[in-house]
């Protein structure tokens, strides 16, 4: 078990951590209890006026309302520590992700729910462009630490020279021109500039790919509640198609 010195988390985080947010009447202790740990990243999970909100937040409660499956959430600040509460058993959960081999090793990925485009921003007058040849030699990169984007990175041999946890400062460093790109998901950039009044006139997007994002489900929790998620991923189907403008119209 990782010591919690390994995981410097700020002070509303431990406090955020040692309260349950539970949105359910079940009690922790109960085994069939969903406990899913959220990392913050708005617009798709973040702490509002001491409850976990946002768009992740709203979709999977009507998923697990529908279900009727008892569940908790708990805010920890990022992505690499969610992974390592699931892998270690002290929850069964957490969302939204997108998919790698890691979180694969532990956890089952659910039915896509949104897409998430990853895309690097640069100031609008920059000139530069990611796929020239000296990009990943010459670029400094920013990035949100210990998500896929950040993996993604470093696994591509880029010049990462800055990756804190908190968004909002990687869109005001890159505002002040002192990074040449940040690499970032599109809603979470954009959100940050709404949040922190920059113009988005001031930023030149270029999209890289667009990720599913979804939710992950530890393989010990499925292997005590056997077709959970057949079950999950077809409520998420139904509520999709419901949704989508194309089912609408057809």
């Amino acid at each position: 078990m990782l010591r919690a010195s390994v995981w410097p988390v700020p002070a509303l985080y431990s406090l955020v951590l040692c309260l349950l947010l539970t949105v359910s009447p079940a009690r922790a202790a109960d085994k069939d209890t969903l406990r899913f740990v959220v990392p913050e990243f708005p617009p798709y999970t973040y702490l509002q006026d001491g409850n976990i909100a946002g768009i992740g937040v709203r979709k999977i409660r009507s998923y697990l309302d529908e279900l009727g499956t008892p569940y908790e959430l708990s805010l920890v600040p990022n992505y690499g520590r969610a992974v390592q509460e699931v892998k270690h058993g002290r929850a069964d959960g957490f969302f939204l992700a997108t998919e790698n081999e890691e979180r694969n090793s532990f956890a089952v990925f659910s039915t896509p729910i949104v897409i998430n485009n990853w895309s690097w921003f640069f100031p609008a007058e920059s000139t530069v462009n990611p796929s020239d040849t000296d990009f990943k030699k010459t670029a400094r990169i920013a990035t949100h630490l210990k998500t896929n984007t950040h993996k993604w990175l470093l696994k591509n041999g880029y010049k990462v020279v800055y990756s804190p946890s908190d968004v909002d400062s990687l869109v005001k460093t890159l505002h002040h021109k002192r990074l040449t790109a940040v690499f970032l998901a599109e809603a979470v950039f954009w959100e940050s500039c709404e949040r922190q009044g920059i113009p988005t006139d001031r930023f030149r997007q270029v999209v890289e790919s667009g990720r599913p994002m979804g939710i992950y489900i530890s393989k010990q929790f499925l292997n005590n509640h056997d077709g959970f998620m057949d079950r999950l991923n077809h409520v998420i189907e139904n509520q999709t198609a419901i949704a989508s403008p194309e089912a609408s119209q057809n």
